[in-house]
């Protein structure tokens, strides 16, 4: 988050865009992972969460609303919103 929030500083939305997905992905794979499946690749895995028992509250909602956030010029509110994603997934991991 913090190479993110450096580029954003710098104004260079397209690495920023790119931290985002590759985030996005990477709590996929966590979340496929705590619920027992296997994640074949990208496509639809944000849809795909919301089914399972172990997920952030509204993930896909979520995940949505931040990529109109980065959209509509708010990047900055789009890399807190992630942040708050990344903290309830781990909040979901067993200690």
């Amino acid at each position: 988050m913090a190479n993110a929030r450096k580029s954003l500083d710098r104004g260079d939305i397209s690495y920023v865009a790119g931290c985002i997905f590759r985030a996005v992905a990477s709590l996929c794979q966590v979340l496929f992972a705590l619920n027992g499946r296997w994640l074949l690749n990208e496509k639809g895995a944000v849809a795909a969460v919301d089914g399972f028992a172990l997920k952030p509250a509204d993930f896909s909602r979520s995940v949505a609303r931040l990529y109109a956030d980065l959209g509509a010029g708010r990047a900055a509110a789009a890399l807190d919103r992630l942040e708050t994603l990344i903290g309830e997934t781990e909040r979901l991991w067993p200690n």
